[in-house]
């Protein structure tokens, strides 16, 4: 799947000698990058996850791997890290890039972050039987919500909550089960992310309001203090062209498909 002569992957992780910082992979000529380090999430289906064998994989990978082959540059992955460190890695410039991430304000002024190159809505789920009526954020007062552990709210939604009864959990799993066991009313989760998990036995008695909390942004994004920054606009500008010929979308779809998430109704 990322099989690129371009892309150097070490995809059942690096050893103790292996894990080099973004300097360590750099030419020493500050003009010039000869390979970036590159890094994800652990569990952001479609995005960025790790496969049943460990393996790096989503479609942040895949898409920063074609434009950095459009671009005649290395890149080497990191192995897996926790989302928090990778994401403090890239701001101190230990990891030259980061292969997909929503955009927020806050982000945008500590990261170089690319055009757009997908979207995805920001949905509440609740039991069949406990849907209620949703069109503004007080409809989640006086409710129990849960929702992943370091999951982007956006400005809006992260203002207001102090007013609601928002709880975190370590990961999707826990959320599912939280509102399965009605100790939860509502799970706020990405569409794509969620699609995995709606797919399973237990959870088949859960379901998406139809109206959406947010609309996700997903762009890449470079350290400012990467010494491979200068090759931001020439990855923006391929970026770009990818999206505009269908190949991003290609490789969104592939990934649906192989999930068998994509049907004749989408």
């Amino acid at each position: 799947m990322l099989g690129s002569a371009y892309a150097k992957v070490l995809n059942s992780g690096l050893n103790k000698d292996d894990q080099l910082t973004s300097t360590e992979l750099s030419t020493n000529n500050p003009n010039q990058c000869r390979q970036l380090l590159v890094g994800g999430a652990q569990t952001w289906f479609p995005y960025a996850f790790l496969d049943q064998q460990g393996k790096q994989v989503g479609i942040g990978y895949e898409v920063t791997e074609l434009v950095f082959r459009d671009l005649n540059i290395d890149i080497k992955y990191r192995e897996p890290i926790p989302w928090r460190r990778l994401t403090e890695e890239l701001s101190v410039g230990k990891l030259d890039l980061l292969v997909a991430n929503y955009w927020t304000e806050q982000r945008a002024q500590r990261w170089l972050m690319t055009n757009e190159f997908a979207s995805e809505a920001l949905n509440i789920f609740t039991l069949k039987n406990q849907q209620f009526d949703f069109t503004q954020l007080s409809d989640l007062v006086n409710k129990r919500g849960v929702v992943t552990r370091g999951l982007a709210l956006g400005a809006e939604l992260e203002a207001y909550r102090s007013k609601l009864e928002l709880r975190d959990v370590s990961g999707h799993k826990q959320g599912f089960t939280m509102l399965n066991r009605k100790r939860a009313d509502y799970l706020i989760l990405a569409k794509y992310s969620a699609l995995p998990y709606l797919r399973q036995k237990q959870n088949h008695n859960i379901v998406a309001l139809s109206q959406p909390l947010s609309q996700y942004s997903v762009r890449m994004s470079f350290s400012k203090q990467s010494r491979c920054r200068h090759l931001f606009d020439d990855f923006n500008q391929v970026l770009t062209r990818r999206v505009a010929d269908g190949s991003v979308e290609r490789i969104v779809n592939k990934y649906l498909t192989e999930a068998k998430i994509v049907s004749s109704s989408d």
